[in-house]
């Protein structure tokens, strides 16, 4: 991306696929195995889109991590990398098939060229796929604090930072962290091939009956349309 972007850094703030598959149940057996090599495929996308990017980044997983609450967690990892010289730190999540390097280089370039202090990107269920931080308006106090994991994590955000920071949104994506979610993943119809490849990942893992009757459509689906259009499967409560 050019020596412009060399202030800008990626966090990757995930668990390990295993202790992932521990808090989410992504197949509906709920199979430690399946949600297991699940919780890696889609890990591995997210680490692919963040590594075409050519911006650093860093992976704190649950090895790495410091604090009690998800919120202390959090705000720790982003002031680490505030701390080793950067002066904007973008953080993406590790469940969204439709994120492409594309939209983490939307996010740095909003950031570095002033358009804005803080940029999100909005998920289905009211929370962000993307955060995005200069290190001026970041604030560990207030960051630690938000109402993570909840519906309303974006609106109370936007209602905090909106009258001292300027603020971008991206497009809104979708996360799986549910076996809903999934099948609706695996049942879109408008995608582009990287996404079909994942999906047959996804459903090579799967042994139900349903999923392998998918994977059959899947196999011979051709597309020439490059959009996503998903209804969203129900928050896993």
């Amino acid at each position: 991306m050019g020596n412009q972007y060399n202030n800008i850094a990626i966090l990757f703030f995930s668990r390990s696929a295993k202790a992932e598959a521990k808090q989410k149940q992504f197949s509906r057996k709920n199979d430690i195995t399946q949600n297991t090599q699940l919780a890696s495929s889609l890990i591995s996308h997210t680490f692919s889109q963040i590594k075409k990017t050519d911006l650093p980044y860093f992976h704190i997983d649950e090895t790495r991590q410091i604090g009690t609450s998800f919120g202390e967690r959090f705000a720790n990892a982003f002031q680490y990398i505030f701390d080793h010289g950067f002066d904007y730190v973008i953080s993406v999540g590790n469940d969204i098939p439709q994120l492409r390097a594309h939209h983490i280089r939307q996010a740095a370039q909003k950031l570095r060229s002033d358009d804005a202090d803080m940029v999100f990107g909005p998920d289905a269920d009211g929370g962000t796929w993307l955060m995005g931080y200069s290190k001026e308006k970041f604030n560990a106090n207030r960051f630690r604090q938000l109402p993570w994991n909840s519906d309303y994590l974006l609106d109370t955000i936007l209602e905090q930072s909106g009258n001292i920071a300027t603020i971008a949104l991206l497009e809104t994506l979708f996360d799986i962290d549910d076996p809903g979610a999934l099948q609706v993943f695996t049942e879109s119809r408008f995608i582009d091939q990287t996404l079909l490849k994942l999906i047959r990942k996804l459903l090579a893992i799967l042994s139900g009956a349903f999923y392998k009757q998918t994977f059959t459509q899947f196999a011979s689906f051709q597309t020439s349309s490059f959009r996503l259009h998903l209804l969203r499967g129900p928050p896993l409560c």
